[in-house]
């Protein structure tokens, strides 16, 4: 850090920073493929706009400098107390605002706006205003906006697809990919403040479009990376549900009416996305199971996968949801969650089942394996032939 005091305040003094961090995520695995460097805006200054997921953006950062060359952040106020890390931003020039204080950190932006503008240099700002982890990107706020139509200064979009590597909830860090794609600037010559809501509409559409495409896009080499082409996906799931053959106490094939799907999701109706579930699941036929086995439930939902099918993808890629999810809302299967939901969830579709019964008739059987799958009707037979006797059960 002495050297830069000999410079204090210089973008320059973020290059050797930008190299060792660099280095040092190439040695923990993660590998950042920058996309579109024609893209760059060379002739003037420009309105960086990235989106923000967590504190690895300096890693993107750290890719950007050396590319876009001069240039600055904006940052929350509060990075500067972080210690040497705040100093060091400080001393790269690095603009903090007070968000707690939207007139003054108006002020701030429209002054740093008119300056790389002045110099031909580059403002980088995270537009979602806080870090997130969805698969979509979050509203824009409007202050990059605003500085850029009041500069008539380009905008020249970035856009980051997800960190499959990083699950901060569980607090891991894994070797993986992600795409920096530098998309075509946006010209903002000519507009005025009126133009400001289209004007965000649009880049948001881009930027959005272009993380979930790159986002899928890490989580389809990631996923063929370890299951790989010798295995396709159906064969991979046959093997997985294999081992729930001779433990399935009921089970049809049916396309699932509109009645049944909401009473199914009954406790989902006043969700923005109860109807998206609707859809899916009268979209075609199911297969339907009841599954008789030890810790069934626990086991049945390890073989889903998580719910968010991005995660599952990237984290559990030999998972039903991983191999077949389309989205978290059309994410290929369910399982009940507890006892009680099996209840009510098999009450809907086996209305004949008994499960009183089932434990004094047939359990027994099942443990024998004595099962028959017939392809053609898609249901499970019991083998009543078998000579050895076994007492009954009571059941209270």
């Amino acid at each position: 850090m002495p050297f830069m005091l000999l410079r204090i305040r210089d973008w320059r003094n973020a290059l050797p920073v930008a190299y060792v961090i660099k280095q040092i995520i190439k040695f923990l695995g993660v590998k950042f493929h920058v996309r579109g460097k024609e893209n760059i805006v060379k002739n003037s200054g420009s309105i960086v706009l990235i989106n923000h997921q967590s504190v690895v953006d300096l890693c993107v950062l750290a890719e950007l400098w050396p590319l876009l060359k001069r240039g600055t952040v904006i940052a929350k106020k509060e990075i500067l107390y972080f210690g040497l890390f705040g100093i060091t931003t400080w001393l790269w020039g690095t603009i903090f605002i007070d968000r707690k204080r939207s007139k003054e950190a108006q002020d701030i932006l429209n002054d740093a706006g008119k300056t790389v503008k002045h110099l031909k240099a580059n403002l980088f700002l995270f537009p979602e205003g806080h870090r997130h982890s969805g698969s979509t990107l979050l509203p824009f706020k409007k202050g990059a906006f605003h500085i850029a139509i009041a500069t008539q200064l380009p905008i020249q979009p970035v856009v980051v697809s997800k960190y499959y590597f990083l699950n901060s909830k569980a607090k891991t860090f894994n070797s993986g990919n992600s795409y920096i794609t530098i998309l075509p600037p946006i010209s903002t010559e000519g507009l005025t403040m009126d133009d400001l809501p289209k004007l965000k509409e649009e880049v948001y559409a881009c930027m959005n479009k272009t993380y979930t495409t790159t986002s899928q896009e890490v989580v389809n080499e990631y996923v063929d990376s370890v299951i790989g082409k010798k295995e396709p996906k159906f064969y991979v799931t046959s093997k997985l549900i294999h081992q729930f053959k001779r433990h399935k106490a009921g089970s049809h094939r049916t396309i699932i009416t509109p009645k049944e799907a909401e009473l199914f999701y009954k406790e989902h109706k006043e969700k923005f996305f109860y109807h998206r579930l609707l859809t899916f699941m009268c979209s075609g036929p199911s297969d339907i199971h009841i599954l008789a086995k030890y810790d069934a439930i626990a086991k049945w939902r390890k073989l889903m996968g998580p719910t968010k099918v991005y995660r599952a993808q990237y984290t559990d890629p030999n998972t039903i949801r991983g191999m077949f999810g389309l989205s978290d809302t059309r994410n290929a299967t369910h399982g009940s969650d507890s006892i009680q939901s099996a209840e009510r969830e098999i009450a809907i579709f086996f209305k004949d089942f008994n499960l009183k019964k089932w434990y004094q008739n047939e359990e027994r059987y099942y443990n024998l394996g004595q099962l028959h799958f017939d392809p053609v009707a898609f249901i499970h037979t019991i083998d009543r032939s078998f000579k050895q006797t076994y007492p009954e059960k009571n059941i209270d």
